[in-house]
């Protein structure tokens, strides 16, 4: 599930790395939480929303934004200077690489593939960007899951 909330995560997380990165006014809290990511994003020291995709049971009514992903679809979600894509693929791509500002987090093998979860970011011009990578083996394939998510400053 894709969460967007505008109030504080009331649930137990097991948080497995975590940075934090500041830029101006703002401050991002990047945070591995299990196989799935929870960012935090704070203005003026006030939170200004959480983006949490995780397999956790979300309030959908506590969120500003609630996306399931049952079928495994693509999803956008755009509102105000904030948006987030998320897609799905059995196929891993160049791109799937850890670059300067980033976490990551190996799991023990499963199926002969080692899940990774990975968060990256990036100042581009008026834009905070970061972008996601999880891998979920299975018996006869690998799902990726990727996001990539913007904030214009």
């Amino acid at each position: 599930m894709l969460g967007v909330l505008t109030t504080e995560i009331a649930l137990p997380l097991q948080v497995l790395k975590a940075q934090t990165w500041a830029y101006k006014r703002w401050r991002f809290y990047f945070q591995i939480i299990g196989e799935s990511h929870l960012i935090r994003v704070e203005r003026d020291g006030n939170l200004y929303f959480h983006e949490i995709l995780a397999c956790v049971p979300l309030d959908p009514t506590a969120c500003q934004h609630a996306q399931p992903f049952r079928e495994l679809a693509e999803h956008r979600y755009q509102q105000h200077n904030y948006q987030v894509r998320v897609a799905f693929s059995t196929e891993a791509h160049p791109e799937d690489r850890l670059g300067e500002r980033g976490l990551e987090v190996r799991f023990p093998r499963v199926h002969r593939v080692t899940p990774v979860t990975r968060i990256q970011w990036a100042r581009r011009g008026d834009q905070i960007v970061w972008w996601t990578l999880h891998t979920y083996p299975a018996f006869d394939q690998v799902i990726y899951v990727r996001s990539w998510s913007s904030l214009s400053i």
